[in-house]
């Protein structure tokens, strides 16, 4: 009802379809609506999560929905609590990491970039997971 409070609609427009998307707001109710997600299409979205509440089932179920999209995509998220686990579990089972730091690494010529994930429990940074490459 309020067109100013629709900022990523019109910036995934301008962007069109990415490599890496983050997920706005969290994850949370009002983060990604459908257009958007279909838009960005991205082949990998990383949740900047930490509260009981992120992700929301909702914004999980359309960043994996190949009705908005076709193909492959992998998701991340910084730190999904226990309580949100298990009751997401069906589409949080598909997540590729559910805890630790999230870092997307492009090597030289951009043609492909693959994500890590890093333990986020002391400040060791132990590395945790080192996923296929994906094409950009």
């Amino acid at each position: 009802a309020l067109p100013w409070h629709n900022v990523l609609g019109p910036a995934a427009h301008a962007a069109g379809p990415v490599s890496v998307a983050t997920a706005d707001h969290h994850g949370m109710f009002d983060g990604l609506d459908a257009d958007v997600v279909r838009t960005l299409r991205p082949r990998a979205w990383v949740i900047p999560s930490w509260h009981i509440a992120h992700p929301d089932m909702l914004q999980l179920e359309r960043m994996f929905s190949e009705r908005l999209y076709p193909g492959p995509r992998a998701v991340f998220a910084t730190t999904v609590m226990r309580e949100n686990l298990l009751a997401n579990g069906r589409l949080t089972r598909r997540m590729h990491s559910h805890d630790g730091h999230v870092v997307v690494r492009v090597p030289p010529g951009g043609e492909r970039f693959y994500v890590a994930v890093t333990g986020n429990a002391d400040e060791d940074d132990t590395v945790r997971l080192v996923g296929d490459p994906f094409d950009a």
